[in-house]
C-alpha cells in the first residue's frame, strides 16, 4: 500500500504548482464580484400590485446625505448602506461643528435618517446605524482662551466677585 507521501510527492511539481496558483485567483475574483455586485444591487422597500419598486444605490445614498447634511451641526456626511436580509444598515461618516455636542447630533442624525428613509420609501427596518466623526470643523468651545468663559455680568479682564460667606468681605481687615 502506497503512502500519502508517495501520493503527494507529486503535487510539488511546477504545473500543479501553477494550477493551485490559478485556482486560488479565481476565488478571489469571484469574491470580489460577489461583493461588488451585492453593493451595487438595487434595494426593493416593498412590492407593488404587478411588480417591485427598486432602489437605485447611488439614489439611496443621496438621499441619505441630504437628511443628515439638514441637520443641525453637520457641515458634511457620507453614507454607505448595507443589506442584511430585510434590514437596511447604514455607515454615516460626519464632518461636524466644533460647537455641537457629539450625543446631539447622534440622536437628531439618526431619527432624522430613520423618518426620511420611512416617509420617502417606506423602509422600517434601518439597523444598525453607525457614525463616525471624520473632521470636527472650528474650534472647540473648550479650547477658547479663559477670558471668553467668564460668568455674565463680568466685562472681559475684570476678576470674578467672591462668594458671599456671610460676612462683609470689605470688612474682613479691618478690626472690631
Amino acid at each position: 500500500m502506497p503512502d500519502i507521501e508517495e501520493l503527494t510527492n507529486h503535487l510539488g511539481q511546477p504545473p500543479y504548482v501553477y494550477l493551485a496558483v490559478v485556482a486560488l485567483i479565481l476565488l478571489v475574483l469571484l469574491y470580489v464580484l460577489y461583493r461588488y455586485r451585492r453593493a451595487h444591487q438595487g434595494i426593493i422597500p416593498f412590492k407593488a400590485q404587478g411588480g417591485t419598486i427598486e432602489i437605485a444605490p447611488q439614489t439611496l445614498r443621496a438621499i441619505m446625505e441630504n437628511a443628515v447634511d439638514n441637520v443641525e451641526g453637520v457641515e458634511r456626511a457620507t453614507c454607505r448602506h448595507v443589506i442584511r436580509g430585510h434590514r437596511l444598515g447604514v455607515k454615516i461618516a460626519l464632518h461636524i461643528k466644533a460647537n455641537q455636542r457629539l450625543r446631539d447630533i447622534d440622536t437628531r442624525v439618526k431619527d432624522r435618517l430613520r423618518a426620511t428613509l420611512q416617509e420617502q420609501f417606506g423602509i422600517e427596518s434601518v439597523e444598525p446605524i453607525h457614525i463616525r466623526v471624520t473632521r470636527i470643523i472650528g474650534d472647540p468651545v473648550a479650547s477658547l482662551p479663559k477670558n471668553d468663559t467668564l460668568s455674565e455680568g463680568t466685562s472681559r479682564g475684570e476678576p470674578l466677585p467672591l462668594p458671599e460667606t456671610g460676612k462683609d468681605a470689605s470688612s474682613s481687615d479691618a478690626r472690631p
